[in-house]
């Protein structure tokens, strides 16, 4: 009966340090693992962008607030996690917030019957497309698809969405544009620019 005793004290002083090693080692397995599926992925198709990744960011999380209440004393811990939140916040509050509402309010409302309508960056469609599902107009412009500056077949004209709009990319992609096509119109909006080319008038 004490060997017994004995055995299963020993038994459930494994399984308390075995659960104790794996609270310590899944916070790092749930933040490396889908950057090491997402690296071996990209070998094959690229596969990286901020959002794919937010899953880990639970992880990070924890992984930080472990390191903050092991510090000591109290105060220095206390100290560093309100730092930490005042410039997360603050840098949150400094990013450019882009004015899509009103962006594509302006392309819906100039929009002609045979226009056409192009992104630079092709993840800013998703913010173009919400609004667009969401004002009531008389013309959408046709999508046209491509990675570099397209060649519509068939349209008059061709709304071109340059995202963001103070990335040198995005004036080498207008010059670029415009050496084929006259503009028709242009503005800027808060992080996007719109140019309208005429495409009937290849230069």
């Amino acid at each position: 009966r004490e060997l017994h005793a004995e055995f299963e004290l020993n038994r459930s002083g494994l399984n308390r340090r075995g659960l104790d090693r794996w609270k310590k080692l899944s916070p790092w397995f749930w933040l490396l693992a889908p950057m090491v599926i997402t690296a071996v992925g990209s070998l094959w198709t690229p596969m990286f962008f901020h959002r794919f990744l937010i899953v880990c960011l639970p992880a990070f999380v924890l992984l930080v607030a472990r390191g903050l209440v092991q510090l000591r004393p109290r105060a220095v811990w206390v100290t560093a996690f309100l730092v930490l939140s005042i410039v997360t916040v603050a840098q949150s509050y400094a990013r450019t917030r882009e004015d899509w509402r009103d962006a594509v309010h302006y392309v819906l409302s100039q929009s002609q019957p045979g226009d056409a309508v192009w992104f630079y960056r092709g993840y800013s469609d998703t913010p173009f497309d919400y609004y667009q599902n969401r004002i009531a107009a008389q013309n959408h412009p046709q999508r046209v698809w491509g990675e570099n500056a397209p060649a519509p077949e068939g349209q008059r004209r061709l709304w071109v969405v340059l995202y963001p709009a103070a990335s040198p990319d995005s004036a080498s992609m207008q010059s670029r544009i415009g050496n084929r096509y006259p503009i028709l119109q242009q503005a800027s909006f808060r992080g996007i620019h719109i140019v309208l080319f005429d495409v009937r008038h290849a230069q």
